[in-house]
């Protein structure tokens, strides 16, 4: 039987995520495994019809944020009793 020690489940926040989540959980369960977290946002946006590409800077207050939304989607997810990073 293969061993899987480590499990990376990159998120949006997104109900397609939080299955996807789900799932690496149940994995980690059958496994005994640590599942990361990694939360993916969206900073560059494509040109447009009224100038170039664009690119974001977030502060860190808005990082806080993130992190806390990230804390709340982790926990309210069906993780319990797994090892989590984030």
């Amino acid at each position: 039987m293969i061993e899987i020690a480590s499990i990376l489940c990159p998120v949006d926040l997104s109900p397609a995520s939080r299955r996807a989540l789900d799932h690496a959980f149940m994995l980690a369960r059958w496994y005994d495994s640590t599942v990361t977290v990694l939360e993916v946002v969206q900073t560059f946006f494509p040109p447009t019809a009224f100038g170039g590409a664009a690119a974001a800077t977030l502060t860190s207050a808005q990082l806080e944020d993130l992190d806390r939304e990230l804390d709340v989607f982790v926990q309210s997810a069906s993780g319990t009793g797994v090892k989590t990073t984030l």
